[in-house]
């Protein structure tokens, strides 16, 4: 009976949206079987559905779309059940100080060139250091520089101090994004894998569209890192 409902599904998309379709069923347990059929058909994405949550549940309960994003090897968009908007025209690119955080530009890149989209660049230095700060700024001048060489319209703005997860949704919101694009940045605790602070904030509460993005090593094949 699943297959069957899978089945019509795939062709209403194929039918609908000119989109190649097929089926795949996996018995066991959710978000262990979706990012081992990921691995398994070498997927570039992964999309799942949330529902968000809040308070301290996020901290001992991690939904099946935080389980996958914090297991999969390749990029996962996170999507909010009542989302309408269709395709991504402001992206919004949150850099940081961390060590992967530029892993994500090419990522954002794909998908403007694909809709057409404007970046946002989002700065988010550690430091108040001038010394730092100068180094900072140098890293989104070179980000700018990638930007321009792949014609891609962009913005830039820098936000210091505070919580970076909350600048980031709120400015989000303010332009009217349609995709926040982020590293996991992921802890290793003794109770087994969590993301970083910042990506499980963003994951759990965003209302927009998030595409998170675990960090990789260079000769990773999907991944082409500047």
């Amino acid at each position: 009976a699943i297959e069957k409902r899978l089945e019509e599904t795939a062709a209403a998309i194929r039918s609908k949206y000119g989109v190649k379709s097929t089926c795949i069923t996996a018995d066991g347990n959710i978000f262990n079987e979706i990012v081992a059929v990921s691995k398994e058909h070498n997927v570039d994405l992964v999309v799942m559905g949330t529902h968000g949550t809040s308070g301290v549940v996020e901290f001992f309960v991690g939904s099946n779309t935080y389980k996958v994003v914090t297991e999969s090897v390749c990029p996962v968009l996170s999507v909010r059940a009542h989302a309408k908007k269709v395709g991504f025209r402001e992206i919004v690119l949150p850099i940081d100080d961390s060590a992967h955080s530029r892993q994500k530009v090419n990522h954002a890149v794909v998908i403007a060139k694909q809709f057409n989209s404007r970046i946002n660049i989002l700065g988010l230095p550690d430091s108040d250091d001038d010394s730092e700060l100068i180094k900072f700024e140098f890293k989104l001048d070179q980000i700018e520089e990638y930007l321009k060489k792949h014609d891609i319209s962009f913005t830039r703005k820098s936000i210091n101090g505070g919580n970076q997860a909350k600048h980031t949704y709120d400015y989000a919101k303010s332009i009217n994004a349609d995709l926040i694009v982020i590293m996991t940045d992921q802890d290793e605790p003794l109770t087994g894998r969590l993301l970083g602070t910042f990506a499980q904030q963003i994951v759990n509460h965003s209302k927009i569209p998030v595409m998170s993005v675990q960090p990789v090593v260079a000769d990773t094949p999907w991944v082409h890192p500047y």
